[in-house]
């Protein structure tokens, strides 16, 4: 770890910059609005209202969704960041700013106005003073929450540690999770007390005849709190009840087939068409899916923890040089052969032969930019790169063999700027102008729908990608009729096939569950198909009928 530290210090730095950069200026603007706006509500309580409700609906919008809504309006970077946390930030400002005002002692205001004190001078040396300590713990309250957004800033390439966390999660990666997360907790206890110190120098001094009263009433609250507590203690024991209820989802330990899924549509569609195959053939088997994970190594730990027992796909580039370490290969059937052995000898699981296409890494432009240019090709952009700013997906910056590193190496070039964003915000980056170039997924639906060129890469940085279900050696003896059916997908799904599936779900809004049926029922379950089964097959029949493997 302290090498790891060492290696990264500098990066680090920058990161913790970046960072505090925009936490710092949303905060800033939520305080500049939220502290007026609220001293404005006060004195029009049906006004109030209507503002307090907006903030509170801004409020549930979900964070990624509010991010990527900023995309198409303010471009990526910084920018559309500031703007989403700044959003994120008003509430408690606001909330507080109205709650202080307002709890000021009505004695108190009507004993300034009969000594001829103005609206502004009741507010400025009255109202703002004794409501101080409550603004300061909203300010508080903000700026923690403030902190741990912005670690979603990496989404939309605008940085901070963000960038950390979510490259250590693509790549299971637990010291650069680390060097990501511990920085944010401690800049948020940091900023905390520091706010701490100022609420207090705010505070106004108390006689001891308000301590006894605030004595009595202490006591009197105490009997709220617990029944508080008893309520979030209960609230607690039923939610985590609830995790383990039947019907919730299947358990791979108990001979349940669960299939690992993911954030894409491609990952969607295709584990969709498992659980469907599966049910289709063997309607009384319970089959479930874990959908959402974001990358290749989670669903790697996923399977390997047997929490699921199938993956809709993996790819051969992303796991030779991913999960089993190895150096990229660029021939296709030495790579699949490599994975194949590799993921049986080391992982006890079976990659199945391929859908029928890969989905490599390819940048692409918009079809106008490669005509004025004449881009054809990868090595085309090297006239221009120092002129242009590219998108890329968080975790290929820092991936070894085919990440930035060994693009600047193998292409000799580099680009005006280079910004990390979750790579399903790279197309409508380009799409809008945001971006000249950006590197995505060849499969993707979304190439077609905003008239995109893809790139050749011409000097082969990238392996192949070639798409494959994988399962775990103790399922496929509990259930070897899975093998059949997953057999039955077998180059099934061309490359061609795959993008205008991805483009029914990524385009047309239409869910991955029913994009999966249409394809199935147009191909009738691929019930006419004969397969070869693994074991007469030359790449699997040694390890099969090894019976020494356990």
């Amino acid at each position: 770890m302290l090498e790891f530290l060492s290696s990264n210090g500098a990066n680090l730095l920058v990161k913790i910059g970046e960072h505090l950069t925009i936490s710092m200026v949303a905060l800033l603007l939520g305080i500049l609005v939220a502290v007026p706006v609220g001293i404005l509500l006060t004195k029009n309580k049906a006004v109030s209202k209507i503002v307090m409700s907006i903030a509170s609906i801004l409020q549930t919008i979900p964070s990624l969704a509010l991010l990527a809504i900023m995309v198409p309006l303010f471009g990526v970077g910084k920018t559309p960041a500031i703007i989403a946390i700044f959003i994120y930030s008003l509430l408690p400002i606001l909330r507080n700013t109205v709650l202080g005002m307002e709890g000021v002692d009505k004695n108190i205001l009507d004993a300034a106005k009969g000594m001829g004190m103005t609206f502004t001078q009741i507010i400025k040396d009255i109202q703002l003073k004794l409501a101080a300590p409550v603004i300061m713990s909203g300010i508080r309250l903000s700026a923690v929450y403030v902190i741990a957004w912005t670690t979603l800033a990496s989404y939309v390439g605008a940085g901070g540690l963000g960038d950390f966390i979510f490259t250590g999660l693509t790549l299971f990666d637990v010291p650069m999770i680390i060097l990501g997360a511990v920085p944010v907790t401690l800049l948020a206890l940091l900023v905390d007390f520091l706010l701490s110190m100022l609420e207090k120098a705010v505070q106004p001094k108390i006689s001891s005849e308000d301590i006894r009263k605030n004595k009595k009433n202490n006591k009197k609250s105490k009997t709220a709190k617990k029944l508080a507590m008893s309520g979030i203690a209960v609230f607690t024991a039923l939610s985590l009840t609830a995790c383990s209820l039947p019907g919730l989802g299947g358990d791979a330990r108990k001979g349940d087939i669960v299939i690992a899924g993911g954030s894409t549509a491609e990952r969607q569609i295709l584990g969709e068409m498992q659980k469907q195959m599966i049910e289709h053939y063997y309607p009384k088997q319970k089959v479930s899916t874990i959908n959402n994970l974001s990358s290749a190594m989670l669903i790697f730990q996923t399977m390997q923890g047997e929490y699921a027992n199938v993956a809709s796909i993996m790819y051969t580039g992303t796991s030779l040089t991913g999960e089993l370490g190895m150096d990229p290969i660029t021939d296709p059937e030495l790579a699949l052969n490599k994975v194949v052995k590799g993921y049986y000898d080391r992982f006890n699981l079976i990659w199945m032969p391929t859908y029928g296409f890969e989905n490599t890494y390819a940048f692409m432009v918009k079809k106008e930019f490669a005509q004025k240019y004449n881009l054809k090709k990868v090595s085309d952009l090297k006239p221009i790169a120092k002129d242009l700013k590219a998108g890329v997906d968080t975790s290929w910056m820092e991936r070894e063999g085919d990440g930035y590193r060994a693009f600047k190496n193998k292409y000799q070039f580099d680009f005006k700027s280079v910004l990390p964003m979750d790579v399903g915000l790279v197309y409508s980056a380009v799409n809008s102008g945001k971006m000249d170039v950006v590197l995505g997924y060849s499969t993707d639906g979304r190439i077609n729908s905003y008239d995109l060129v893809v790139l050749e890469d011409d000097l082969r940085i990238f392996p192949p990608y070639d798409a494959s279900p994988v399962i775990s050696k103790k399922t496929m003896k509990e259930h070897p009729e899975i093998e059949e059916i997953l057999l039955k997908l077998e180059g099934e799904v061309s490359s061609e096939t795959m993008q205008k599936l991805n483009a029914e779900s990524d385009g047309k809004k239409i869910e991955p569950k029913v994009v999966a049926e249409r394809f199935l029922k147009e191909k009738n379950y691929f019930e006419e198909k004969k397969i070869k089964p693994l074991k007469d097959r030359p790449m699997y029949k040694d390890m099969l009928n090894n019976k020494s493997k356990k």
